[in-house]
């Protein structure tokens, strides 16, 4: 009887270890999906850091990109519809914006999913930042329409 006992016991100890396993694993991996979408969702640009300075709504944008070279004719494309002027090499008054884009988070047919930083500067010193996280590339509306969009009004807005 006391072998049987053993045995039964062992079988039931077996088992708890087995469930306590599965709802371990279960656990750790609704919390990766969890983090994992968090991560590749759309998050709605938000001006980081105001305009320290009024801005002119006349200067044009010299535009830099960090993180993907190939980005700037949609970034250029997306200021433009806003209502931005952007020139090709800097001159005279203007401003220079340069777009980090982080690492690449998702895809589509259009583009990818990437957080993006717009820094507007001036002569070197910060004038406002806007941060975001979307879609990139030629995907219509991309997070460039509507970080552009942001851009433009605080432009017009400080004038």
């Amino acid at each position: 009887m006391t072998n049987r006992n053993s045995y039964l016991e062992s079988e039931c100890v077996e088992a708890s270890r087995k469930k306590g396993e599965a709802i371990f694993l279960g656990v750790i991996s609704a919390l990766s999906l969890l983090l994992i979408s968090s991560c590749a969702t759309v998050t709605e640009p938000s001006v980081t850091s105001p305009p320290a300075a009024p801005m002119h709504s006349d200067y044009p944008y010299f535009v830099t990109t960090s993180g993907s070279a190939n980005q700037k004719e949609n970034i250029v494309r997306s200021m433009k519809a806003a209502g931005l002027t952007v020139q090709a090499e800097p001159q005279g008054n203007f401003y220079t914006l340069e777009v980090v884009l982080g690492r690449v988070r998702d895809t589509n047919s259009c583009g990818s999913m990437r957080n993006v930083i717009y820094k507007v500067t001036q002569m070197g010193a910060r004038i406002m930042v806007i941060k975001a996280r979307g879609w990139t590339g030629s995907c219509t509306p991309g997070i460039y329409d509507e970080m552009s969009k942001i851009l433009a009004s605080n432009a017009r807005g400080s004038s």
